[in-house]
C-alpha cells in the first residue's frame, strides 16, 4: 500500500483480538477497536446558522434511503464461503454453530460473532468479517462498536472487486459511521470517515459527493489535519500537485515530522517536478 492510500479510515485501527493493525486514515483515535480496531474514526460537524440542518446533513439525510445495493448479507456470506479452504471451512464451521445456542446471552453472542468477524477478516473475506462486526454493533449499540463495523465495511470497499458487494458494503459504511455519530455528535471523524466512503466507491449518479463533504467539512474546519492530508490525497490521486502541496504544507507548518504528510509531499512533490524538496519530504518519510 502506497502512502497515498494509507490514510483512508484513521491513523491506527489496533485489533484486540486480532494481531492486525489497518491504516487507512491518518487521525485516527487509539481507542477501544475489537477487529480492525480502535475506529473513532472521524467527527462529525455542527454547523450554525438559521437552518438547523447544515447542508451536510441534508445530504446525507436526502440520500439515506436510496440503496446501492444489488446483493444481501446471505450472498455476501455464501461468496466469502466459497473462497474458504477446507481447512478454513473447518475452522468456521464450529463457530457459526456457536452462533445458533437458543437464547443466548447477549455477551457471549457478542463475544461469538467477534470470533466469526475475526476468521473471516483472518481469511481475507473483508465483507463477512464486516457484516459480522455490523451485528455486534446492533447488540452493543455503542459509538467504538459502530465505528469499528464502519471501518471493517471500509476495508471491504477497498479490497473487494465485485461491485454489488462493493454498494452494499459502501451503504452498510455509511449507515455504520452515520450511527456512530449520532452517538457522539462532536466527533468529527465520523463524518470524514463517512465522505470517504463516497470516495472510496463514488456514487454514479453523485461522483463528487465525496469529495464535496470533505470540502463542507473544510470550510468549516480549515486547520485539521486528517482533513486537510485526506484533501492532499485526493488531489495527489487526480494529479492535482500543487493544491496538495499547498495542503500538505500547511499540515507540515504546524507538524513538522508527521511521517503522513511528509510520505505525500514526496508523492506531491515529485509529481509537481520538485526533485530537492521531494528528497528533504523522503528523509521524514522514513
Amino acid at each position: 500500500m502506497d502512502c497515498s492510500t494509507k490514510g483512508t479510515i484513521g491513523t491506527n485501527f489496533f485489533v484486540t483480538f486480532v494481531p492486525f493493525v489497518f491504516k487507512i486514515v491518518p487521525i485516527m483515535t487509539k481507542q477501544q477497536g475489537w477487529l480492525i480496531g480502535s475506529a473513532v474514526v472521524f467527527f462529525v460537524i455542527l454547523y450554525f446558522g438559521c437552518d438547523t440542518k447544515s447542508k451536510f446533513q441534508k445530504t446525507i439525510a436526502d440520500s439515506s434511503h436510496k440503496s446501492m445495493s444489488a446483493t444481501d448479507p446471505q450472498t455476501l456470506l455464501a461468496a466469502a464461503r466459497k473462497n474458504l479452504s477446507p481447512a478454513q471451512l473447518a475452522e468456521i464451521q464450529p463457530l457459526d454453530a456457536a452462533l445458533q445456542s437458543p437464547n443466548p446471552i447477549p455477551a457471549q453472542q457478542i463475544e461469538a460473532l467477534k470470533k466469526v468477524s475475526g476468521a473471516y477478516h483472518r481469511f481475507g473475506q473483508e465483507a463477512a468479517a464486516a457484516h459480522f462486526a455490523e451485528q455486534v454493533a446492533e447488540l452493543d449499540k455503542s459509538e467504538a462498536a459502530w465505528s469499528v463495523a464502519g471501518a471493517n465495511y471500509f476495508l471491504a470497499i477497498r479490497t473487494v472487486q465485485d461491485k454489488a458487494i462493493r454498494d452494499f458494503c459502501t451503504q452498510h459504511a455509511v449507515a455504520a459511521f452515520q450511527n456512530a455519530a449520532s452517538l457522539n455528535p462532536t466527533q468529527l471523524e465520523h463524518k470524514i470517515n463517512l465522505a470517504l466512503c463516497y470516495t472510496e466507491n463514488p456514487l454514479p449518479d453523485d461522483p463528487m459527493k465525496g469529495i464535496l463533504l470533505l470540502r463542507e467539512l473544510d470550510t468549516a474546519h480549515p486547520d485539521n489535519t486528517a482533513i486537510n492530508v485526506q484533501l492532499a490525497r485526493l488531489a495527489i490521486k487526480t494529479g492535482q500537485f500543487e493544491r496538495a502541496i499547498g495542503r500538505l504544507e500547511k499540515v507540515l507548518a504546524r507538524e513538522p515530522n508527521s511521517k503522513q504528510a511528509n510520505c505525500l509531499a514526496v508523492e506531491a512533490y515529485t509529481g509537481a517536478g520538485n526533485a530537492a524538496k521531494a528528497a528533504i519530504a523522503t528523509q521524514k518519510c522514513k
